[in-house]
Order: C-alpha cells, then structure tokens, then sequence
C-alpha cells in the first residue's frame, strides 16, 4: 500500500510570508532603537559627571598644594578646574566653617560662620567649598528628558 502525502503539506499559506520581517522591523524600531538612544544620552551624561567630579578633585587638590589658594585666588582654582575637566565649566568656591567636635557617635560638623565662634568642647575648622557645574548638550534628546542638562559637582578642603 502506498501512502500519498497530501500536497498542500509543503505549500506555504499564502499572505504569511513576511510577517516575522515586519515584527522584527516593529520592534526593533519601538522598543530596541529608542532604548538605544537612551542608553547613549546617559552614557554621554556619565561621561561629563565624571569629568565633573575630576574638576573638583583637581581643584581641591591645587588648594591642597598651594597654602595661599584660597577663596580669593578664584583664577587659579577655576584654571586648575578647567584643565582637568577639558573645556570651561563654571566654578565656585567659598569659604565655609564648621564647629567640628567628637564624642560618643563620632565626629559631628556644625555650620557656622567664619566669623563665629564654637562651644567650648568644639573646635573652629575653615574649609573652602568648590563647585563645578557644566551644561551638557545631549546627542539624541528623548521627549521626556530636556537638553541641555546641568550636572553640577562639589568637594571641601580643609585650610585651617
């Protein structure tokens, strides 16, 4: 006995023959590219506030070098900052103090002003306050996240 295979058995079904294309282009255009896209905006945010944070570093270490940098030697701190960030950020720095007194739960910083005075258990620490900020410019700005952004970063020395 021979057996006859039906023969629409290895026919394609008309009107199915592009239809894993068209999901695939679907998809990767919905979901896999505008993924992308964000994925490289913060990429390129991660980058700048990494250089931030390598401003401050290399500002707080050019007061840390130089015992008469100080809040007034604004030019060669923002230079310093500037050199290591690779463009031109804006920096400040000020002057800020602290009441720095240790007990039981550690080392405890109060403000105050440069000027004041601290209790009798505590004593008058001067740091200078460095901050860095920039404005970064996105490459592909999504809907829901504006472009420019402004990513700051900040450190402290010790100068007295």
């Amino acid at each position: 006995m021979i057996l006859k295979m039906p023969s629409n058995l290895f026919r394609r079904r008309l009107g199915t023959s592009g239809n894993v294309s068209v999901e695939t282009a679907l998809l990767l255009s919905f979901l896999f590219i505008p993924a992308s896209l964000g994925v490289w905006d913060a990429g390129v945010a991660l980058d700048a506030k990494s250089r931030l944070d390598q401003a401050v570093r290399a500002a707080i270490f050019y007061v840390a070098s130089n015992p008469s940098a100080n809040a007034t030697n604004a030019s060669g701190i923002a230079a310093a900052a500037a050199a290591a960030y690779n463009g031109t950020p804006t920096v400040t720095s000020a002057a800020v103090c602290f009441c720095v007194s240790s007990g039981q739960t550690g080392v405890t910083e109060t403000p105050v002003s440069c000027t004041g005075s601290c209790p009798q258990n505590a004593q008058l620490a001067t740091y200078l306050g460095v901050t860095v900020g920039a404005s970064v410019a996105l490459p592909l700005p999504l809907p829901w996240l504006r472009s420019p952004i402004s990513l700051s970063a900040q450190g402290r020395v010790r100068t007295a």
